[in-house]
């Protein structure tokens, strides 16, 4: 699975634009049981004794299997198109406001059984 990483210039927070792309980006990845891009066979989570890692194909497990916001897609789309110079950073926060209260407290956590 490739990556790139996005020029998201607010300070790391619950609320953060950071943490609205990172949730809804997992979510996205691991909403359905088809992975959109599965390990390679000798991945090493393929031998994690959490479940939820071999399943998913991801070694971030939190939010991982949630619902995820459509909208965050248009979200997205601007810091990559600002990380690449299409268009100027945003200055202020663009995630929908009160996001963070709408979704689920529950998280999962790599250290749980």
């Amino acid at each position: 699975m490739g990556f790139l990483w996005l020029q998201i210039s607010d300070e790391a927070s619950r609320e953060s634009d950071r943490a609205y792309i990172e949730r809804n980006s997992i979510g996205l990845l691991t909403v359905n049981e088809v992975l959109v891009d599965p390990p390679s066979k000798k991945w090493l989570g393929s031998y994690s004794n959490k479940e939820i890692i071999r399943e998913t194909g991801l070694w971030n497990i939190s939010h991982s299997r949630r619902n995820y916001d459509p909208f965050f897609l248009e979200i997205f789309e601007q810091y990559v198109d600002a990380t690449i110079g299409l268009a100027p950073p945003p200055v202020s926060s663009i995630a929908p406001r009160g996001w963070h209260k709408e979704s689920s407290t529950s998280q999962l956590s790599f250290w749980e059984d």
